[in-house]
């Protein structure tokens, strides 16, 4: 099997089912960020499935917030500092 073997298949599924093209990478770090965020899965769950020696690498380097999660951030603050 070549090297390029895995990204040339993902890049072939990507077009087959109309899904954006991700580095096999952006996967790992997409499925950490929407299974801890959705709280679907925990730091240590993800952090095993990963196979990180621990769970600062998972939340260091692999989770991100999504535009979603960042617009409920900026209205929960709005909230609490709201002066009505």
């Amino acid at each position: 099997m070549s090297v390029n073997y895995p990204s040339q298949w993902l890049k072939r599924f990507c077009v087959a089912h109309s899904v954006p093209y991700l580095e096999i990478k952006g996967w790992r770090h997409t499925f950490a960020t929407l299974g801890i965020e959705n709280n679907n899965l925990t730091t240590k769950q993800v952090q095993a499935e990963l196979g990180h020696a621990s769970a600062d690498i998972t939340l260091n380097v692999y989770t991100g917030i999504s535009e979603e999660e960042k617009a409920r951030t900026a209205d929960t603050m709005a909230n609490l500092i709201a002066f009505d």
